[in-house]
């Protein structure tokens, strides 16, 4: 039967016409998979009929049953034993930008959830020990302990403004918090909420409305992001943060547009993100790796149009027109059964 085949991933080298860059490519069809874990082991993936189902050792088992129309997304990271997973039902009836889903949790590998609330945008915090999700009705960011549920705390946001606006979100700690909000004049601000005393503090505040902010976390340190919304406001700046008095000098600085979505925690050293660059006279973008030492930017994708950059797992991959290409730079990685075209291990 082929639910019964094996759904572990192998990593193929494809010469396409967009790019040499090697693809992710699985046993199950890669529009329908949630979350993949780098060892192989684990697949979630959904129905069309609405099921969410885990793969492993050629075994297909049911985690979540709903109707069909049901859309699912599944956060974790790769040090942790939980997965978070948002059900939203009748995705594709609802134009609401912001629709609400039911937030699970799941131990990795295994098919029971305990249900931890309704809202959109969850995440994980502290190596995948804690999750945040985004109440748009109520401007809530949730907080909850992953391994004690029970455990959790909420900040009260200001946007109210703009129906598009999912505050970013990085817990320093279990104390500490880092979030994007923004005012009644649609500016965003980086600020820093202390969980013991309830206070908050503003670290950044942008000028003007045309960039907006993101925050991300490493092992080592807390960057700030500031990219416009429009090409006509080309200014992108990426600073170190500290947590007590906020960004320093900027480590990166330019005047193209670029998009931004950084990855921060993948590479020590390292941060991923869409950077715009010229073409003729028209602006393209692909993803590039800053190195944080030398402040200089090298580009490991060439298709001229990537937006987007993904962390599964600790693998770091580009979705690009229903695919999923793997940067070159981790054909090392310890994945299983990662085969080239003619068995030969990448």
């Amino acid at each position: 039967m082929a639910l019964k085949t094996s759904l572990i991933f192998t990593i193929l080298l494809s010469a396409t016409a967009w790019s040499k860059l090697p693809i992710l490519a699985t046993k199950q069809d890669i529009t329908n998979i949630r979350y993949l874990t780098r060892d192989g082991k684990f697949t979630y993936y959904q129905r069309r009929s609405g099921d969410l189902l885990l793969g492993t050792n050629f075994n297909v088992s049911e985690v979540l049953k709903a109707e069909m129309g049901t859309h699912y997304t599944v956060r974790s990271h790769a040090e942790s034993e939980w997965m978070v997973i948002n059900q939203v039902k009748h995705m594709h009836r609802s134009y609401d930008p912001r629709l609400v889903g039911t937030l699970f949790r799941n131990k990795k590998g295994q098919t029971s959830t305990t249900e931890l609330g309704v809202g959109a945008n969850p995440d994980v915090h502290l190596l995948g020990s804690w999750t945040s999700f985004y109440e748009p009705y109520t401007r809530l960011i949730v907080f909850k302990s992953l391994d004690n549920p029970q455990i959790g705390f909420n900040i009260q946001t200001a946007a109210k403004l703009n129906p598009y606006f999912f505050p970013n979100v990085t817990m320093l700690d279990e104390q500490t918090v880092l979030y994007i909000d923004m005012n009644e004049k649609g500016e965003s601000a980086l600020i820093r909420f202390n969980r013991i005393d309830g206070k908050s503090k503003v670290l950044f505040k942008n000028e003007g409305v045309s960039r907006r902010l993101e925050v991300c976390q490493s092992k080592t340190g807390v960057y700030l992001g500031a990219f416009p919304y429009q090409q006509a406001d080309a200014a992108a700046e990426i600073w170190e943060v500290d947590k007590e008095k906020g960004p320093s000098k900027p480590i990166y600085s330019s005047n193209m547009p670029d998009i931004g979505h950084m990855i921060c925690d993948n590479t020590e050293g390292k941060i991923y993100f869409s950077k715009a660059f010229k073409q003729g006279k028209a602006y393209r973008h692909d993803i590039y790796a800053l190195d944080l030492k030398s402040g200089e930017s090298e580009s490991i994708s060439d298709f001229r149009y990537a937006t987007q950059i993904i962390d599964m797992d600790g693998l770091l991959l580009i979705p690009f027109q229903g695919k999923y290409y793997v940067p070159l730079e981790q054909k090392q990685a310890e994945v299983k059964d990662n085969l080239g075209p003619k068995g030969e291990q990448l």
